[in-house]
Formats: structure tokens, sequence, C-alpha cells
């Protein structure tokens, strides 16, 4: 598959700088783009990639510690007018220009002996204004809960620790994508979280700071579900995920105004949810299609039980699952965009495919 969807097009650029690594986020400012990873595997090296003016990546400097663990995995970054800022599994990471890293010791700013007793960096919430960065902290509670604090600043040195009381929203949850819509922001995954009894969850906050949850705390449509992915596709919001106990199958809602949420039909799949089940993992709109990307994965498989999976629809409403030998082109997953730029990537992020990594750009 040698050519991009319509309207995108490959990035002459040498992906091996990536180390082998699928960047799933990233973000631009003043033509400085950075994207971030998280390898499946314990490959060397900080995931995080730096340009300045083009598409020239260099691998970014982290900090030096004594936990190279906590710098395996980034999977957020966000661009601020007070720097750059990035987390995902361990520490919060701050950077003037996107090319040299460095360890933020909010805990310790905040008179914590040791980082545990605040927790991990789980998200990152820019305002839609840009003037302030709330971050989602998550420390281990009882009986495999977690307990959420929102931690903000509006100019990357004074830090609020409780800023608000919805954080509590987010006690065992898991935030999977952020995105702008609804009241200003969208933050979708599951509340509560978790493997055993996941609930698919829709928030919605003007600032970053004040959250309120948009989608019921129960019901059919909910119930042992998950998000995985949300985004802006056309006159509404796409979301999608998978239905782990009932169906098995991929699930996807749609949403006018980000506010008021419907699911959509299933693909026409059976499985065995009680052995299997396939799962949306992220979303884009390419080629006159919604795509979406996940894996589809049945214990009862002899060898490797996790296989990619690629479903499609024109509406969201009749989705089609594709194979990938029938697939005549590489489908762009984008990963970061401004108003001028698109940056997409292929394979999908987090999928189980294994290609050649191949950036594309587009308008």
């Amino acid at each position: 598959r040698p050519d991009p969807a319509e309207g995108w097009g490959r990035v002459d650029l040498d992906t091996d700088v990536f180390g082998g690594v699928v960047p799933i986020d990233g973000a631009a400012e003043d033509g400085t783009l950075v994207l971030v990873g998280c390898p499946s595997e314990d490959l060397a090296g900080f995931p995080v990639w730096w340009s300045e003016g083009g598409f020239e990546f260099e691998r970014a400097s982290g900090p030096e510690t004594s936990r190279p663990l906590d710098l395996r995995c980034v999977q957020e970054v966000v661009a601020t007018p007070f720097g750059w800022f990035a987390g995902g599994v361990g520490s919060l990471l701050r950077s003037s220009d996107g090319s040299t890293w460095e360890i933020v010791d909010v805990p310790g700013v905040l008179g914590y002996e040791e980082a545990g007793q605040l927790g991990y960096a789980d998200n990152l919430f820019v305002s839609p204004a840009g003037d302030r960065l709330t971050v989602l902290y998550r420390r281990a509670a009882m009986n495999e809960s977690t307990i959420a604090t929102l931690v903000t600043t509006t100019d990357g040195e004074t830090w609020v620790e409780n800023a608000h009381p919805s954080q509590s929203l987010f006690d065992s949850s898991g935030i999977a994508a952020v995105i702008e819509g609804g009241d200003g922001l969208l933050a979708a995954g599951s509340s509560p979280g978790g493997e055993f009894v996941p609930t698919a969850a829709v928030f919605t906050s003007p600032d970053g700071l004040r959250w309120r949850r948009v989608t019921p705390t129960g019901g059919p449509d909910y119930d042992e579900k998950v998000i995985e992915d949300i985004a802006r596709i056309g006159d509404r919001y796409i979301a999608v995920g998978g239905d782990f106990f009932e169906t098995g199958l991929m699930t996807a809602w749609a949403s006018l105004d980000g506010l008021e949420w419907r699911r959509l039909p299933h693909p026409p799949e059976t499985t065995d949810p009680s052995v299997a089940h396939m799962t949306g993992q992220a979303v884009t709109v390419a080629d006159g299609f919604i795509w979406v990307s996940g894996q589809d994965y049945d214990a009862r498989r002899s060898g490797v039980q996790a296989i990619p999976a690629l479903w499609r629809s024109t509406d969201g409403e009749a989705w089609e699952r594709i194979q990938l030998d029938d697939l005549e082109v590489n489908v762009p997953f984008e990963i970061t965009s401004t108003p001028d730029l698109r940056i997409g990537i292929w394979p999908p992020p987090s999928t189980p495919i294994d290609e050649l990594l191949v950036l594309y750009a587009a308008d």
C-alpha cells in the first residue's frame, strides 16, 4: 500500500529515528513539533522526539533519573505559553523548547516527602484559552481503587493542590483521551475503570479545572464498557471502545454537542464475550470514511490471541470489518493538529499491526 488516503502526503523521513516506537500523541507550537510514544517492548531511549520548522525529527534529551522506568512510557504532550509538558506512566515532564526535558517535582513543591504520596501524573488538561494547565494525579488506595487529585498552574511554577472538588469524579477512573468540545474540553474513558466493572464515561469542563460528567453512571449503553478514543468528525463527536461482557464487540457512541450521547449500533459480528472481545482503540476520518483501529482478542486462538482489527463506516450507524489484506491505501490516523497542519501515522497508535511506521501530513 504505497499511497495514503486522499488529502494526505507521505513525509520523507527516516523513521529509524523513532527506534521502533509508534508515536501516540503530539503537539505543535510556533513551528516546533513534538511527538511522544509508549513502547510495547522494553526499547532503549527516551520516547520523545522534536523537530523545528519541518519534519527532521530528533530524539529529545531526557532527564537523568535513578528511576528510568518512570520515563519509559510517555503518553501525552501539550504546549502552553509557559512551556511544554508531558506525562504518562511516571513523572510529569517539562521543556522550554521541546528538545530538552526535565522532571517537574510537583510533589516536592507541594511538600510531600515521597512522590508516591501524590501519585503519578496521568492526564494533562490545558484550558481552551491556553492559560491554565491542570494535571490529574492518581494514587493507589484500598481494594485496587485509585484516588484522584487535581493540581493546577497558570505559570508552570506555582502549583495548587486539590484545585477543585470535582476531582472526586475521577476516583477509580481512567481517562483515555481529551479533546476540545462540550463546555470547552471533553475527557473520555471509564468511571469506574479497571477490567472488572468498567462504565464508559465522558466528562466536560470549561477550563480543565472544573469538571462534570455528561454520561450516566450506569445503564445498558455504558455499563461494562470502556471508551478508548474520542474525536470531532464532521458535525459531531465520535467515541470508540469496547463492550467486554454483554456482546464483546467494538462499541461506538455519537454526540452532536459533546453533552448528549447515544450508543451506535455494533458491527455485524458475533463472539463469545466470556473468552473474547473486540475493542476500538483509535478513531479517525479519511477517504470518506470513519475509521476505527483496535484489536480482536480471543483466548480460543492458538498462538497469537490478539490480532489487529479495522472497522469503517460512512455515517457511524453501519460498520463493516475491513481485513488488512483488503486495504488498498494506508489510512493516516491523526495524532495531532493545528489550524494549518495535521499529522497522521500508519500503523495506528496502540495497534498490534506489525508494519513499518510511516508519517503523513495534511492541511
